[in-house]
């Protein structure tokens, strides 16, 4: 007999199963968790107790005077920090949008000079003390008091009542326990407390989306039910074809593993940088990283929401593929080349280089953007470069490309082809009228371009250099 428990009914057949049950069950030769919700209640049960409830409630009561106790030394610090971060970039990131002509200007020196010189007196003197105030300090002393005290209830309640075993003395009973979850799954992926050794299996393929993780593990398209299948090959007495399976069905896995890792990797990425330049302007004014971050609110739960569809669609998509090629692979057909499945990822080492031009040419035209877009605010669109509005997309496009090699995809020179037309398009743009005359010279757009330009073609390198590097997973499937 094999047992197959999925989610709540793995710790239900764990208790049917444990050596302490009224019967033995001597059949059972095999109990496969799936997602299973053995660790959650078990500890939910281990904790329902009418002395270990209230204490650990009183510890989670204790977490906003940590919080606010530790303020001075934490995040409060950490606002003034990264405001100041802004602004020292804000003035490196000006030589930018200078005309090249100027830049040896003493007058012009002298006020850059005067300009830092400002905003370091201005981020020493609002540095936030680290003293604590009698408050804070009573705050803090307070709860580490409390938090000490419920400690001590709390585990003289656990030792009174020592939680349920998780040991079904499986190896002497002869009983094969295997457990597979997904990392999303946090139902079956606890870290604690802790199984017997070599039970927790490496996670499955996953999806990527936490609900879909817990409920698709049977999908045509996952690797568990063909995991199952080699299990059902070996009872049968078939061992050559059971091992020939099992081993295309590991190396399967392997490569959607590899490949789930960059998809999050790259959606990780993707909502960091894209929160951080939400949260930008409002942090460049005042040093809280909370308002901004909730002035910012809308935008980023669209974002989040639009990330995860997109993400998840594209997740089921090469699932299916992957699932196609597993099959085309042992009936030894060729899959057609609109479902063929490639799993191509760059090392670290090559990763680099397009990362930090990609990343840094990105950043210099979203800050041209912004500065070009206040200049013509205050002055007027006839005294500014036509063509700033072409900067958006341009730096947009930089920063996606950026997330997509840090993340390990090699990225293709067609991304950077698109970019150079956007930039060549704002090159030709109409100049302000004050900046006429040598066009690569007291142009200020020119020397933004430059350096845009300069980013590009290290990055098209690196990029190159890393699909030559690139290592093409599936040709090992």
């Amino acid at each position: 007999m094999v047992i197959v428990a999925h989610s709540q009914g793995g710790y239900l057949m764990h208790r049917v199963l444990s050596p302490t049950a009224d019967r033995r069950h001597p059949k059972v030769r095999r109990f496969i968790g799936v997602g299973s919700g053995l660790k959650p209640i078990n500890l939910l049960k281990t904790f329902d107790n009418s002395r270990i409830g209230p204490g650990l409630w009183g510890l989670v009561f204790l977490v906003p005077g940590w919080l606010w106790g530790l303020g001075p030394w934490t995040w409060q610090p950490l606002g003034w920090l990264v405001q100041t971060v802004l602004r020292q970039l804000c003035l490196a990131l000006q030589v930018t949008v200078t005309p090249s002509a100027t830049l040896g200007d003493p007058h012009l020196t002298e006020l850059r000079r005067e300009a830092i010189a400002a905003e370091l007196h201005r981020a020493l003197t609002a540095a936030p003390s680290l003293r604590l105030d009698l408050a804070h300090g009573a705050a803090i002393v307070v709860s580490l008091a409390l938090a000490f005290l419920l400690g001590r209830l709390i585990h003289a309640a656990l030792q009174a009542r020592p939680p349920y075993p998780l040991d079904l003395d499986h190896h002497h009973r002869r009983i094969e326990w295997r457990e597979y979850s997904s990392p999303h799954d946090m139902v079956g992926r606890m870290l604690a407390p802790a199984l017997p050794d070599n039970v927790e299996q490496p996670w499955i393929a996953p999806v990527g989306q936490p609900l879909s993780d817990h409920t698709l593990y049977f999908h045509r398209t996952g690797s568990l039910p063909r995991r199952l299948a080699a299990d059902l090959l070996g009872d049968l007495g078939l061992e050559p074809e059971a091992a020939d399976w099992d081993q295309a069905v590991t190396r399967l896995d392997k490569v959607r593993r590899q490949q789930g890792t960059r998809r999050r990797t790259l959606q990780g990425l993707l909502i960091g940088t894209f929160a951080t330049l939400l949260a930008a302007p409002r942090l460049f004014d005042g040093p809280s990283i909370l308002l901004a971050y909730l002035h910012a609110w809308l935008p980023l739960a669209l974002l989040l929401l639009v990330l995860t569809v997109l993400f998840s669609l594209l997740a089921h998509r090469s699932a299916g593929r992957a699932a196609r090629r597993f099959t085309a692979s042992l009936s030894g057909d060729t899959p057609s080349r609109r479902t063929r499945w490639r799993v191509r990822i760059v090392p670290l080492g090559p990763r680099l280089l397009p990362t930090v031009a990609t990343a840094t040419g990105g950043l210099v035209a979203v800050y041209g953007t912004v500065r070009f877009f206040l200049t013509a605010r205050q002055y007027g669109d006839t005294h500014v470069w036509q063509g700033y509005p072409l900067l958006f997309p341009v730096g947009i496009g930089l920063l996606l490309v950026a997330c997509a090699s840090a993340a390990g995809y090699p990225v293709r020179a067609r991304w950077y082809g698109a970019i150079a037309v956007l930039g060549s398009m704002a090159l030709y743009s109409a100049p302000a009228p004050s900046a006429m005359g040598a066009p690569w010279e007291l142009r200020p757009e020119g020397t933004l371009l430059g350096a845009l330009a300069m980013c590009l073609v290290l990055g098209l390198i690196g990029s190159l250099h890393a699909r030559l590097r690139a290592v093409d997973l599936t040709a090992q499937v």
